[in-house]
């Protein structure tokens, strides 16, 4: 039990540091607009992620077994939330004056994770290290998301917080408009890359 358990945990942290969509929209979202204004965005994240990795566990992706256009959609429609993501920061200059900007709500970052298509590999490999049926994979799947929200929280904390940190150095006021554009760039990418990914693992 304590092996499986750890074996979760280094799942777990792997998947929130290794680079996504999650990952860039944080630390671009907390130089942008600040490590308060963020806090909507990390939250729905780190509680939107293991919620829908508990549910794709216990048996939701049968879904896009029986309907192979779900996978479809679901590349289709990561991939322009992602790229009109990274359209409106690129076009929205950031100044002292422009009020129109926002970071993402907690309900937005939520649903975003349905969108996610690196979270719905994650999610398959989760499934993967549980067991076939009954009971067990219930409370098992439970127990990795639990897992996955105690390590998020400080895992995309980092990168709240490094955008943030970022942002109040002299580099950051000097450059973090080049630093967004770039990290807008990777976001673009990571759109276009994810049509590519395979949702099952």
């Amino acid at each position: 039990m304590l092996e499986w358990l750890g074996i979760i945990a280094l799942f777990s942290i792997a998947a929130c540091l290794s680079p996504g969509p999650n990952n860039i929209m944080l630390v671009l979202s907390a130089i942008n607009f600040g490590l308060k204004r963020t806090l909507p965005h990390y939250f729905g994240v780190c509680f939107g992620y293991p919620i829908k990795i508990v549910l794709i566990s216990l048996g939701i992706t049968e879904l896009a077994a029986h309907f192979p256009m779900i996978s479809f959609f679901v590349r289709l429609g990561g991939s322009l939330f992602l790229l009109l993501y990274a359209l409106n920061l690129l076009v929205s200059v950031p100044t002292s004056t422009n009020n129109q900007r926002r970071p993402l709500t907690y309900r937005e970052a939520s649903l975003f994770q349905w969108l996610n298509v690196k979270g719905w590999v994650i999610a398959f490999s989760a499934g993967s290290l549980l067991p076939d049926y009954g009971t067990e994979r219930f409370f098992a799947s439970l127990v990795v998301g639990v897992c996955f929200l105690v390590v998020s929280l400080p895992c995309y904390y980092v990168f709240v917080f490094l955008g943030a940190k970022f942002r109040h150095t002299k580099v950051g006021l000097r450059y973090s408009q080049y630093v967004s554009q770039f990290g807008t760039v990777l976001l673009g990418a990571s759109a276009l890359s994810s049509l590519y990914l395979p949702l099952n693992v």
